[in-house]
């Protein structure tokens, strides 16, 4: 589970641009839906309170928008909620086009690399020549938008994902903010932990293990996600880090340092993902799948250790 840093520029950058781009969308399809519907004073009144929270809807943080989603059901109506779900049309974001603004740009404009949910799976967006559909995230509605259709095209709502954790694993399930850790507003990596252990219950012989702090809210997105169960397919990494522990001592890290990276000045940052292929720090983890994993394991094993004594030498 993966923090998302709301302040980071790139973030910051796609919220602005979330907002420029959809709100004069919404208008234009409340427009539409003007011309093609008829309007009774009940849904004008229900447009006159909505045209004023647009800003709130799209861009505000999940907590902030609990007093709108009460009111919402207060006022729902067949009328009102086929009108939502009009304006606020998912399907319409989703619909691949170059051209114009939508789930693409807002995925290249967040560069999410990994999914924030496993932190296995790369989510990179890219195009096919002449800006046909390439690939990019799924968007998790953390409030799903079948239940909260208010809150289909709410920024903070749409988590890029994977598709294993988006479709697989989360599926129909539902998220709470009191029940569940989101990944804009919890920062908990170093609440849990990646592990393992020898047994004979498995061909490798390894098996991950998720140790945390007892934060319910994080135990439980860890058991909606399945975290320790989808690790447990990576015990053949797990065993490639036992290896470099058995094979390279303290003094061959030290020694790599020594005669090829400090002439090049490389940091410890980039000793570390060259030698790895993951990120140093918490904040990069989201850039490179496992890097949690291999943080975890690696200072379990000390290697992490050797490396930031070896990062002053030379």
């Amino acid at each position: 589970m993966i923090h998302l840093d709301s302040n980071s520029p790139n973030v910051k950058k796609a919220k602005d641009n979330f907002l420029k781009n959809l709100k004069p969308l919404i208008i234009k399809r409340k427009g539409k839906y003007y011309e093609n519907n008829i309007i009774h004073d009940k849904l004008h009144n229900f447009w006159n309170w909505l045209e004023g929270r647009i800003d709130n809807l799209l861009i505000d943080k999940p907590s902030k928008l609990k007093e709108l989603i009460v009111y919402f059901n207060y006022l729902k109506t067949e009328d009102t909620e086929c009108f939502v779900k009009y304006i606020f049309d998912y399907d319409y974001f989703i619909r691949p086009c170059k051209k114009r603004y939508g789930a693409y740009s807002l995925a290249m404009d967040l560069d999410i690399r990994t999914c924030p949910y496993c932190n296995r799976n790369y989510t990179i967006t890219a195009f096919k020549k002449k800006g046909k559909a390439g690939t990019r995230p799924q968007f998790d509605h953390y409030f799903d938008k079948s239940r909260h259709p208010l809150l289909a095209l709410s920024f903070y709502n749409l988590i890029p994902s994977c598709s294993i954790c988006n479709s697989n694993l989360k599926g129909k399930g539902i998220m709470d903010l009191a029940k569940h850790i989101h990944p804009y507003l919890d920062n908990c990596i170093d609440d849990f932990q990646f592990t393992y252990k020898l047994t004979d219950k498995s061909k490798s012989g390894l098996e991950v293990e998720v140790k945390h702090n007892g934060n319910a809210r994080l135990m439980n997105a860890l058991k909606l996600f399945a975290i320790e169960e989808v690790y447990n397919a990576h015990t053949s990494e797990l065993g490639d880090l036992l290896k470099l522990r058995e094979y390279y001592s303290d003094k061959y890290l030290s020694i790599l340092q020594e005669k090829i990276f400090s002439t090049k000045q490389v940091s410890t940052q980039e000793m570390y993902r060259i030698l790895f292929g993951v990120e140093y720090d918490s904040k990069d983890f989201v850039n490179r799948p496992l890097s949690k994993f291999k943080r975890d394991i690696l200072k379990e094993l000390g290697i992490i250790v050797s490396l930031r004594q070896t990062a002053s030498c030379g």
